[in-house]
């Protein structure tokens, strides 16, 4: 893979078969005004970089993020028709602090989709002095890895990034340029070995993926790279009481005095049937009851037009998240009173930790027979778009919303900082 900016190929850091994805170094923009009050880039007030791979390994836009970092600095990313970008500033009644990349020092965007060539820059709003070293030298731009990047301060007094100029990126990557359904048809040139099945990329791009079948494990892409798992040989993959007969992707467990219990164990077996039976088919029924009431919140709350736009690339998944009725009730204990964080003439808002343990503010309306119109949905999916984009340290950040209740429940950033109306009436 032949990066523009260098003549070279990009190093292979590491190739996933499991999640056909690979990483990579791509190189860092920078500029740093030196102590004799000149800059090290070709341009006295801006660097740039040309990052290219081929078409088929696009950057992966869910596991990669752009970042910024530096002071009073403008950082952008353009493709063929997508330029956009992030500004971090060093103000003096904000000073940045580590791990905090939200535009004081520091700053991230997601990346455009479909992207395998991009431009990176670097500029700095600020004329310095040339008879003047400054604090902070130097500004940089670069696409990196999710997990790879965590912002310290420490990062703006240097005149590298950590002692290097190459971070690591992650490719998507497929086989072919069909889909499943086509390749499959050609038997001659069809990838995907015995014991494994084709699978089309979760994201816009051509081609497919190869995965073993259940039960095996290796290379599915190789005619023979699945091999069965003996299960038996691992306690942990199977549950077997008595003896464990490994078999092609499964296994069987047989019992030494199953003559003995045969009759007493059919005629329990019998009973329990019946039993289960008639349990599963009324809570089948009331299962798709629930399931068909919430399909009708869904719709009439705008959810389908705000699942398009997330469809239509118009939002990402960091912008907004559309949460399950369960999953804000195992949030907040089934709405309990003690989770309680304040009570309004809208409704009431509860206290809530998510599953990876962030804390967030949910907040319920007191009214459930809204009658709405058209007009009224579309107006109000606008208004949560808005602002799930907006990103200001001033006002609270919604996260997302829940649209399978009878009226919208709306999901923000938990605030421990008190309301509005202690902080303009509480005289202490």
């Amino acid at each position: 893979m032949w990066g523009l900016n260098s003549s070279r190929f990009h190093e292979v850091v590491n190739i996933s078969i499991d999640d056909a994805q690979m990483r990579i170094f791509t190189r860092i923009a920078s500029m740093c005004y030196m102590s004799n009050g000149t800059t090290n880039s070709s341009y006295s007030r801006s660097s740039s970089q040309i990052i290219s791979t081929r078409s088929s390994f696009p950057f992966s836009h869910t596991r990669n993020r752009f970042f910024g970092v530096g002071c009073n600095n403008d950082a952008r990313i353009m493709t063929f028709d997508v330029n956009m970008g992030c500004d971090s500033f060093c103000y003096l009644d904000y000073k940045p602090t580590d791990g905090d990349c939200t535009g004081d020092g520091c700053c991230q965007i997601s990346i455009p989709t479909r992207t395998y060539i991009y431009s990176i820059s670097v500029r700095n709003y600020t004329i310095r002095r040339n008879d003047t070293e400054a604090e902070y030298p130097c500004d940089f731009a670069f696409v990196a890895a999710d997990d790879f990047y965590n912002f310290s301060v420490a990062d703006l007094k240097g005149y590298d990034l950590r002692g290097t100029n190459l971070v690591p990126s992650v490719l998507d990557w497929s086989v072919g340029n069909q889909t499943c359904e086509e390749a499959v048809k050609e038997s001659t040139t069809f990838l995907c070995g015995t014991n494994s099945f084709c699978k089309n990329p979760n994201y816009d791009w051509t081609g497919y993926l190869c995965h073993c079948s259940p039960g095996y494990r290796g290379n599915a892409y190789l005619p023979n790279g699945c091999q069965d798992i003996d299960e038996c040989d691992n306690p942990e993959l199977n549950d077997c009481k008595g003896q464990c007969i490994n078999k092609p992707g499964s296994y069987s467990c047989s019992s030494q005095n199953s003559s003995a219990i045969n009759v007493g164990i059919g005629v329990g077996l019998a009973m329990f049937v019946v039993i289960i039976g008639s349990t599963f088919l009324f809570w089948s029924l009331r299962k798709r009851k629930l399931i068909k009431l919430k399909e009708k919140f869904f719709e009439q709350n705008g959810g389908f037009l705000l699942q398009q736009l997330v469809e239509q690339k118009e939002l990402t998944s960091h912008m907004i998240k559309i949460f399950t009725a369960e999953e804000l009730q195992n949030a907040t204990k089934n709405y309990d009173d003690s989770l309680v964080a304040g009570r309004g003439g809208y409704g009431t808002v509860y206290k809530g930790t998510l599953p990876d343990g962030s804390l967030v503010a949910i907040k319920k309306s007191k009214q459930t027979d809204i009658d709405i119109d058209e007009a009224q949905v579309k107006q109000f999916i606008s208004e949560v778009v808005i602002l799930c984009q907006v990103n200001n340290r001033n006002i609270v950040h919604m996260l997302g919303c829940c649209l399978e209740t009878p009226s919208p429940i709306l999901v923000y950033e938990f605030v421990s900082n008190g309301t509005l109306f202690e902080h303009l009436h509480d005289k202490e």
